[in-house]
């Protein structure tokens, strides 16, 4: 199954997840939930404020289908 991601402010890191556009994540149908594709692409739960899929907003146990798209948001002022 395939997801797109996209991570913003400290969580972008160009080699798994970027603020400027999607990255494509291929995933096992068994581990189809948001905090596996974090695991997966190296992002730490605790790193995690908002999560979105498909523009809404989403839990880390939130289950994940064929051609979601996640958004992880770090922890900012206020949040």
């Amino acid at each position: 199954m395939k997801v797109t991601v996209k991570c913003f402010s400290t969580l972008a890191d160009g080699d798994h997840c970027r603020y400027d556009r999607s990255r494509m994540i291929s995933m096992e149908k068994d581990a189809a939930r948001v905090d596996q594709l974090a695991q997966q692409i190296s992002i730490s739960e605790k790193d995690v404020s908002v999560v979105f899929v498909n523009g809404k907003h989403a839990s880390l146990d939130s289950t994940l289908s064929e051609g979601d798209r996640v958004a992880f948001v770090p922890p900012t002022g206020g949040m």
